[in-house]
């Protein structure tokens, strides 16, 4: 598997999906008050401790959303998040530190949020942020913040194609400072 050239893939594949269906819908997206999204990116990882240089992995997510309230120049909304983010590839050859262990991989993460923001009225920007629990390579990390970033762009009436960016700043249990971030393209279904 070419990890190398699959963002490109990912991309092309996308854009010409948005294209071909982008010519068949003529009509405005019309929200319903519940949404499903999921996307699929790339990630980057960034902390002050030392790990290898495989921080740069497949980013992927969905979420389940509610419109809560409605504004006069968009709605207040909230959704349940759940990611996975993974590291680079990596061999087995032990890299050493000072004290004579070895440099740890870039460890995988599984992502869960509760978020809560603003959308506009047609649907097509939202900014949310809130709370997460993070497990790192299976640890539980039970305090971290979320934030991200979507825009949609409608397809047909409640399918729309999505590019997302969302940040995780977490603390590992050595106290080590993390930071994810990942950009993605999918789909939302209102």
């Amino acid at each position: 598997m070419d990890l190398q050239n699959m963002p490109r893939r990912i991309v092309g594949a996308s854009v010409t999906l948005a294209l071909t269906f982008a010519a068949a819908s003529a009509t405005a997206q019309r929200p319903w008050p519940v949404w499903f999204e999921a996307n699929l990116g790339l990630g980057l990882g960034a902390t002050s401790a030392q790990y290898r240089d495989n921080n740069v992995g497949i980013s992927a997510d969905a979420l389940l959303g509610f419109q809560v309230h409605k504004l006069s120049h968009g709605a207040v909304v909230t959704a349940l998040a759940a990611g996975v983010q993974s590291g680079g590839p990596v061999t087995d050859v032990c890299i050493l530190k000072p004290d004579g262990s070895c440099v740890p991989s870039w460890p995988g993460f599984q992502i869960f949020s509760l978020l809560a923001g603003w959308e506009t009225s047609t649907s097509g920007v939202r900014v949310m942020a809130g709370p997460a629990y993070v497990r790192v390579d299976y640890d539980p990390v039970p305090v971290a913040a979320s934030a991200r970033f979507d825009a949609a762009f409608a397809l047909a009436s409640h399918f729309s194609f999505t590019t997302s960016v969302r940040a995780v700043l977490l603390r590992s249990d050595n106290s080590d400072a993390l930071q994810l971030f990942a950009i993605g393209i999918g789909f939302r279904v209102r």
